[in-house]
């Protein structure tokens, strides 16, 4: 009588699991999503000119040969080479950034000039500032100008001889702004 019993059971626990797997098996679906997604962003910000003013004599540096050195830029990198005659003498290089991407740009921060203004010499000193406002957002299309300055101050009476010369380079770091929408 006990084998019948456990037979018994055993063949109930077989008809559990074949109607379990049995379930199991209606209910399984293969969910298959086929799709393209498509981004057009366009990240392009650049520095597009660079003009020159100049006070007291002030002007670019030269080479060995006499040639004046232009700023140059490339990407948001630009590098000047002034040359000023007297204290009191002052450059103004205005540079143009312009956002051409479709994607929001900021500016992480205005590059500092400490390194170089501790370079020799030590009179001339470079200082990089917005021209027009605060902007560090640029949207797509959109241009702002920051200017670097270069100038001797008008008191220094070191006994240098003029004019004195100086190179500096700047790197504008711009990143995607985080708090507003893609256009396109």
């Amino acid at each position: 009588m006990r084998a019948k019993k456990k037979n018994r059971v055993i063949i109930v626990l077989a008809v559990i699991v074949a109607f379990m797997a049995v379930g199991y098996a209606i209910l399984q679906q293969e969910l298959t999503i086929n799709g393209t997604g498509n981004i057009d962003t366009k990240w392009n910000v650049e520095i597009t000119n660079i003009e020159s003013s100049f006070l007291e004599g002030a002007k670019n540096a030269t080479d060995e040969d006499g040639t004046e050195i232009l700023p140059t830029f490339e990407a948001t990198t630009a590098t000047f080479n002034a040359s000023l005659p007297v204290p009191g003498s002052e450059a103004d290089y205005t540079i143009t950034v312009t956002n051409k991407g479709n994607i929001p740009a900021k500016l992480v921060e205005l590059p500092t000039m400490d390194t170089v203004n501790g370079q020799d010499p030590t009179q001339i000193l470079y200082d990089v500032f917005f021209t027009d406002e605060e902007k560090y957002v640029l949207q797509p299309d959109e241009s702002v100008q920051i200017t670097v300055a270069v100038s001797w101050d008008p008191e220094d009476d070191a006994g240098v001889p003029a004019p004195v010369s100086k190179q500096a380079t700047i790197t504008l770091n711009y990143q995607q702004a985080a708090d507003t929408g893609v256009s396109s």
